[in-house]
């Protein structure tokens, strides 16, 4: 079994030009019948960062980051610019049994205080990068880990308890997600000993 995980993926910035420092790992499981490593078309982080997403919180319900960002001006009220970013907690690997992709999280920022995180599966294929499938993840929820183990998305983070403030969450939980049919599947949810 193989694992990779992430906290974060640097950039550096040399004569103007961002370097990323990207992993781009083919995650196989057991047995003969997986395909080689090198066959996989993989995205590159470049791509990610210019790609066109799902989104729940625009009309479109799509966005299209420019280095990593959209923005939008919001009507008033609330006003203010509704902010998607893509986070640092972004795997590049085998994320079906025959296809590369990436496995992200994406945080959309608007009004006086609604921070929301959606997880975003992105496959590549020769036409290109596709976002096939979003998850919603909570609302100012934190995360704190992320990695992929034979093509599962597992996910440590800290998520609200029926009665916490919604600015602070204290649940310690782990998530494991699977991809399958375009859609993202809860696995398990386990919650985590402090």
């Amino acid at each position: 079994m193989h694992t990779i995980s992430a906290h974060f993926f640097p950039s550096f910035r040399f004569a103007g030009v961002t370097l990323l420092v990207s992993l781009a790992v083919a995650l196989t499981g057991c047995g003969g019948n997986d395909q080689n490593n090198e066959s996989l078309l993989l995205p590159t982080m470049q791509d990610l960062e210019n790609g066109q997403y799902q989104s729940s919180v625009t009309e479109s319900g799509t966005v299209t980051l420019v280095r990593g960002t959209f923005r939008q001006a919001l009507p008033t009220p609330p006003g203010g610019d509704l902010i998607v970013t893509l986070t640092r907690y972004r795997l590049i690997g085998r994320i079906t049994p025959t296809q590369g992709g990436a496995a992200l999280v994406l945080r959309s920022a608007y009004g006086p205080s609604g921070v929301l995180f959606d997880l975003a599966v992105v496959l590549t294929t020769a036409r290109g990068d596709t976002n096939v499938a979003l998850l919603g993840l909570g609302d100012r929820i934190k995360i704190r880990s992320m990695a992929l183990r034979d093509r599962r998305i597992i996910l440590q983070m800290t998520v609200h308890a029926p009665n916490d403030a919604p600015c602070c969450p204290t649940v310690d939980v782990e998530n494991t997600y699977l991809l399958r049919n375009d859609r993202l599947e809860l696995l398990s949810s386990d919650r985590l000993k402090k």
